[in-house]
C-alpha cells in the first residue's frame, strides 16, 4: 500500500496527517479532526466526487460518509406556522 502512495502529493496536509499506514503498528493512520473536516469539507464542494477525494486520501468511502455524518451542522429547529382554515372557495 505504500508503494503507491509514494509518489502522491502530500503538500497541503497538516503536520498531523499520516499519510502511510505502515507508519502505526496496527496499520491504522490517525487523522487530526482539522485534516478530517479539510477532507469532509474538499468531498463536498460543488462538482467534487465524494469516491475521488476518498480515493485520494487512500480512505474508504465509507469512512468519508461517516466524517460527513459526525461533522454535519445539526438540523434546524422546527418551524410551526399559523394556519387558517376556512370553508370559501378560494
Amino acid at each position: 500500500m505504500a508503494s503507491h502512495m509514494a509518489d502522491r502529493e502530500i503538500g497541503d496536509t497538516s503536520t498531523g496527517y499520516v499519510p502511510s499506514a505502515a507508519a502505526m503498528p496496527d496499520g491504522r493512520r490517525n487523522f487530526r479532526v482539522a485534516d478530517k473536516k479539510r477532507i469532509v469539507a474538499e468531498a463536498m464542494a460543488p462538482g467534487a466526487s465524494v469516491s475521488g477525494v476518498a480515493r485520494r486520501y487512500g480512505i474508504d468511502t465509507r469512512l468519508l460518509f461517516r466524517w460527513k455524518r459526525e461533522f454535519a451542522p445539526p438540523p434546524p429547529e422546527p418551524v410551526f406556522l399559523p394556519v387558517t382554515v376556512s370553508d370559501s372557495p378560494e
